[in-house]
């Protein structure tokens, strides 16, 4: 179980790093596309740039990032991390007070005095 625990513990990490990663990217590029097309002299710079490709990538990158947003969201892949890293880290602690003989585990002896008698 503290295996499956890790397993899905480090996938759940790469799937947030993945979104958290293009939703940054999608809003770069919203921003940088943005500023290209408000810039007036286009035809100045080096590189060729299609306006009209631009004009219709635009408005629909800020429909990408909503749903990166809504995936994120929805799925919680940081939440879930979390909580399997805490389950993990739980079974861990069980497995080794076992082995250790403590706490709960500790083999108690009982006395066959009882206080009460006189």
């Amino acid at each position: 179980m503290f295996a499956a625990f890790k397993f899905n513990a480090a996938h759940q990490l790469q799937r947030a790093w993945f979104l958290h990663l293009l939703l940054l990217f999608t809003n770069i590029l919203t921003t940088v596309i943005s500023l290209i097309l408000l810039d007036t002299h286009c035809e100045e710079w080096s590189f060729p740039v299609n306006r009209t490709i631009l004009m219709l990538v635009l408005p629909l990158l800020p429909v990408i990032s909503g749903v990166i947003i809504t995936m994120n969201t929805r799925f919680a892949p940081l939440l879930k991390w979390s909580a399997l890293e805490s389950g993990a880290t739980k079974i861990k602690s069980e497995i080794y007070m076992y082995r250790a003989r403590v706490g709960e585990y500790f083999p108690r002896v009982r006395n066959d005095i009882d206080i009460m008698v006189k």
